[in-house]
């Protein structure tokens, strides 16, 4: 919405009948009317007679004739369009809500959240993004409005994309409590390669809630363990190096020694030596 010029609510009332191969595109333009603009109506060109205001678009999908489409539109002398996607009513109902919102912070996300794991998919994937490229400060200052129950749930969800349950992993690392941690370890320790998907925000999870204590296991597993995997390794890393950089739930000196393990498995060891550079550990 943002970077377009125009973003209208339409439907499809017109399909042209099929074009041979040689016809010209606008020959297969479609017409749709315009129901609402959420952004940029003053460019739209009324229609004569006060006739709903229709406008052409060059789509080729198999919608039926009054399908309500988002499209966006750029250049507002000449206005082109891009290719429209449907949407349901609920979904109509999200999007003319988005401008409304503050362009960042846990009010936004509060907003979003509400949307996770929808039955509508563009809904889903659409409030999975926002949360996606959020900084981890105002995943904390949602803290109070996360939907503990649910995260857990989802956790627990086969179904649930790798993706999104590391987002919801990461989350619970904001609102967890300790009695989270039995959870978390055991899916750490279960051997189930799709139980223990999205490994490094279970881990990160983890030592954030349990703490220095947590170090033990992690180091056992996967950084002095010369039979672990190296995804498995490589995850445990990722987590050390994002409670270092991201929270204050472990002592740096506590990470460094954790990481220094890595440097008795001399074909590893290049994965932390810029993390204990960083970190300025000349030990």
């Amino acid at each position: 919405i943002k970077s377009n010029d125009v973003a209208v609510i339409c439907k499809l009332v017109n399909r042209p009948a099929e074009q041979p191969a040689d016809a010209p595109p606008e020959a297969s333009e479609c017409t749709f009317e315009v129901l609402s603009a959420i952004k940029g109506g003053e460019h739209l060109k009324p229609a004569a007679g006060g006739k709903p205001t229709t406008i052409k678009i060059l789509y080729f999908g198999e919608q039926p004739i009054g399908t309500k489409f988002l499209a966006f539109g750029i250049d507002p002398t000449n206005l082109a369009w891009g290719t429209p996607t449907a949407m349901s009513d609920r979904a109509i109902e999200y999007v003319t809500k988005l401008p409304k919102l503050p362009d960042n912070g846990a009010d936004r996300l509060a907003f979003f959240q509400g949307y996770f794991e929808d039955a509508d998919s563009l809904l889903a994937a659409d409030s999975y993004d926002e949360f996606a490229k959020a900084p981890y400060a105002e995943l904390k200052d949602l803290k109070p409005r996360m939907v503990h129950d649910k995260l857990i749930a989802w956790i627990k969800d086969p179904n649930v994309s790798t993706s999104r349950r590391r987002l919801y992993l990461c989350m619970l690392s904001v609102c967890g409590t300790q009695a989270d941690v039995a959870f978390l370890e055991e899916l750490i320790k279960n051997d189930d390669r799709q139980i223990r998907t999205a490994l490094d925000a279970m881990i990160g999870s983890y030592l954030s809630l349990r703490g220095a204590d947590g170090m033990p296991l992690v180091e056992d597993m996967f950084l002095k363990n010369k039979d672990a995997e190296y995804t498995d390794t490589y995850s445990a890393i990722m987590a050390l190096r994002f409670i270092g950089q991201e929270t204050d739930a472990i002592s740096r000196d506590r990470l460094k020694e954790g990481m220094r393990h890595m440097l008795s498995r001399p074909t590893l060891a290049d994965l932390i030596i810029p993390d204990l550079t960083r970190w300025q550990d000349w030990s």
